[in-house]
């Protein structure tokens, strides 16, 4: 019997982090093994992954040697701090302090990047029909506690995507009506003052609460029109659960889904994303049916490259383990090793 090849993935985000075991023994990473933890208010990853290998050792499994980490911020030397949290991710000090010999860390949406060539079609569903250019660009967009955006550009050299990660989550929103400016400017004065608003203040967990907390807002209160003070709201699980049945929730997905459609626009444009647009993202995943015609509308929405547009498929991601997978194939191109057991020279 062939033994198993194991590496350890895990995908930490700013609220939850997926751990697992992926056996990368066949022609296809298969995950074996998997458990989350909360990240809220942790700032230490070594209880986390800990908390991981107790548990993968009390259900019968070995710690493997390998390990890749996917991380919601950007990576530098295989270190990384998530942007939403106090928490860093060093892979040197995973080594230095776990069972794993070699470990890597990566962009969260570059893990995903990674699985988005193998995925399958009943990995996705279709947000937008179009026709894929083979080896054309392929971008990945996704909201969940922020928002992510990466790029996979197609290598001849090495016959496959290389994959490129970004913070573009953090660039700037932009509006194209006065309301969308009233909503900026409402959301500035309850969170950040003077601070330019980023894709963030709209695509995220935070972003539909921020959009829902000014439609909200904008209701008039005993007659004093639109209220600009702090005012409780729901939260986004709240915001999603009561989307089809609450009016406010409703707008506030529309709302969504416009700057969703425009973001997955400006990243077709940028990128000439020919080989399509993925969207992931824990939201996503959560409410496949949230697209309607007003998405393909928004998409649309440009001065002089419709056609080129029409082209462009857009998919949403069903398979809520692509990051995992997408650490499994990452892996695949090497890490940083252990001195562990190794003579001083």
């Amino acid at each position: 019997m062939k033994k198993r090849n194991v590496i350890l993935a895990a995908d930490i985000g700013g609220t939850n982090a997926s751990f697992g075991l992926v056996d990368i023994s066949g022609k296809y990473p298969v995950i074996i093994h998997k458990a989350r933890f909360d990240t809220k208010g942790s700032s230490d990853f070594s209880c986390l992954l800990g908390g991981y290998l107790n548990t993968m050792a009390d259900d019968g499994f070995e710690a493997p040697k390998k390990a890749c980490f996917a991380i919601a911020g950007p990576v530098e030397k295989n270190r990384g701090r998530l942007t939403n949290t106090e928490l860093t991710v060093d892979a040197k000090e995973v080594i230095a302090n776990s069972p794993l010999a070699e470990a890597i860390v990566i962009n969260d949406f570059a893990a995903v990047s990674y699985a988005v060539p193998g995925l399958q079609k009943k990995d996705l569903n279709i947000v937008k029909n179009g026709k894929k250019e083979p080896q054309g660009p392929i971008a990945v967009i996704g909201a969940g506690t922020g928002f992510g955006k990466s790029l996979l550009v197609w290598d001849n050299h090495t016959e496959g995507y290389a994959v490129a990660a970004s913070e573009a989550g953090h660039c700037d929103l932009p509006a194209h009506t006065t309301e969308e400016l009233r909503f900026i400017e409402h959301t500035k004065k309850r969170l950040f003052q003077k601070e330019p608003a980023e894709w963030e203040t709209a695509l995220s967990g935070r972003g539909l609460e921020n959009i829902y907390a000014y439609l909200k807002a904008r209701r008039p209160a005993s007659g004093k029109g639109e209220q600009t003070e702090k005012i409780p709201g729901l939260r986004a699980e709240e915001i999603g659960a009561r989307r089809k049945t609450d009016p406010l929730c409703k707008e506030t997905f529309r709302w969504f889904e416009t700057f969703y459609a425009r973001a997955a626009k400006n990243t077709a444009l940028e990128n000439l994303a020919t080989g399509g647009i993925y969207i992931a993202g824990g939201i996503v995943t959560k409410n496949q049916d949230m697209f309607t015609s007003m998405f393909n509308a928004e998409f649309m929405d440009s001065l002089r490259h419709k056609d080129l547009l029409k082209r462009i498929p857009v998919f949403s991601l069903k398979n809520n383990d692509a990051s995992l997978i997408g650490c499994a194939i990452a892996m695949g191109s090497g890490g940083t090793k252990s001195n562990k057991g190794k003579k001083n020279r």
